[in-house]
């Protein structure tokens, strides 16, 4: 027996992504009605300037194009919601619309989980609906539901990352080219791996985010941005890689959360870490996340943190996963952010 979903797209910034997913949907179609047993519809796409995506819905005949979310969120033949739109403001509201009028919703906004996630994952438990995120965080890497599932019965001490692969790819580039800062931040940007303001990303905002999603995971609790400890790698000068690699040493920008005594402690600081260590080999815009569990002991994910392909990847695993939920039945798991 074959079930049937639909889902749908509210996009505004995220083009590459949103061409991925788009073209991973045509493309592997049957794959995913033989192995999941579901049918992905792309119903509706919102943005607010049709006119510019019209030829890529081409393949899609029967996709109606909205530029009103209202729409979408209120349409009872739609069940899941895509929000690829950024930042904090509509895309909360698209969340809880979505929720409010029972979709399920998948997102990649890191800054929407990061600071509202406590909010909406309650209510997405309230309203018994589940919210997919993995590609909010390390892109392809399956981090997220690792931490849920298959370490979900495990205690946590620490964990921490390299989650950011603009400034990865500039410290990269400072070493192996002997490079001031300015000079790789320059290279970073003509390549498109550093936007026109580099600000969030070098400034370590992006990897607190992310920190402060996967610390609220794996140690079931909120985690304010506002407590996170951070430090970019604007002051990183030439001279301090150069002194770094003499002494066995390669400088990278982690994102840390680690249990304390009597608390969680959370911070994004540039660290030397020795030659010899996995962490060290990370290198150009690649992630990685390194953890330690009170059973598991320690382990590793690597792979590519960023781009459209490694995102569309994600995104497109979390709509079959919760769509395949959602067919059987299953409209809720654990809620993983608690407020402290």
């Amino acid at each position: 027996m074959v079930n049937h979903g639909t889902h749908s797209y509210w996009i505004d910034r995220c083009r590459n992504c949103r061409l991925r997913s788009h073209r991973n949907f045509k493309k592997e179609s049957n794959k995913y009605l033989e192995k999941f047993g579901i049918e992905l519809i792309l119903s509706s796409v919102c943005t607010r300037t049709p006119e510019k995506i019209k030829k890529e819905l081409q393949s899609f005949p029967n996709c109606k194009l909205e530029s009103d979310y209202q729409k979408l969120v209120t349409d009872p033949e739609i069940d899941m919601i895509l929000e690829l739109v950024g930042g904090t403001d509509i895309a909360y509201s698209i969340v809880k619309d979505a929720l409010k009028f029972g979709k399920t919703v998948i997102t990649a906004n890191k800054a929407l989980l990061s600071q509202k996630g406590d909010e909406l994952f309650s209510f997405a438990q309230e309203k018994g609906l589940e919210i997919g995120m993995e590609a909010s965080v390390a892109g392809a890497i399956p981090v997220i539901r690792s931490i849920k599932s298959s370490l979900g019965s495990d205690s946590f001490l620490s964990l921490y990352g390299i989650l950011n692969g603009t400034t990865n790819f500039i410290l990269s580039k400072m070493e192996l080219e002997n490079l001031d800062y300015s000079e790789a931040l320059r290279i970073a940007q003509d390549l498109g791996f550093a936007e026109k303001d580099p600000t969030f990303d070098v400034e370590g905002i992006d990897t607190a985010h992310k920190i402060s999603i996967l610390g609220s995971l794996a140690f079931s609790e909120k985690i304010p941005l506002q407590s996170v400890q951070i430090e970019g790698i604007t002051k990183i000068s030439g001279l301090d890689i150069r002194f770094a690699s003499e002494l066995g040493y390669r400088i990278k920008l982690l994102g840390l959360v680690r249990k304390l005594s009597h608390k969680i402690e959370a911070r994004v600081q540039p660290v030397m870490i020795p030659i010899k260590h996995p962490f060290a080999n990370i290198m150009n815009e690649m992630n990685a996340v390194y953890y330690q569990t009170a059973y598991a002991g320690t382990g590793m994910f690597v792979g590519k943190g960023a781009g459209s392909l490694p995102t569309a990847s994600s995104v497109v695993s979390d709509i079959l996963y919760y769509g395949a939920r959602r067919n059987k039945g299953i409209f809720q798991e654990k809620i993983f952010f608690r407020k402290l």
